[in-house]
């Protein structure tokens, strides 16, 4: 996971994105832009490999969370 870390921080720079990115954020990213899609939650709970269907609604929920949180930042 070291290497794959290591590997998206490069792409970034080479992309000049200024934000970290990691194997965390890529997978919020990925059940993100799924969930907005309209994606069934089961599917992506699938796709993230989860057991636990429970551990993917907590995951979107967080997403959920942070969405709110940027969407008020604009606010000020």
């Amino acid at each position: 996971m070291k290497d794959f870390n290591e590997n998206l921080k490069n792409i970034s720079r080479k992309l000049d994105i200024k934000k970290k990115v990691t194997s965390y954020v890529a997978r919020h990213t990925f059940a993100s832009v799924l969930a907005k899609g309209g994606e069934n939650v089961l599917t992506i709970s699938e796709m993230l490999g989860h057991s636990d269907l429970k551990t993917t609604q907590i995951y979107l929920k967080e997403l959920n969370h942070t969405e709110k949180i940027e969407a008020s930042k604009k606010l000020l």
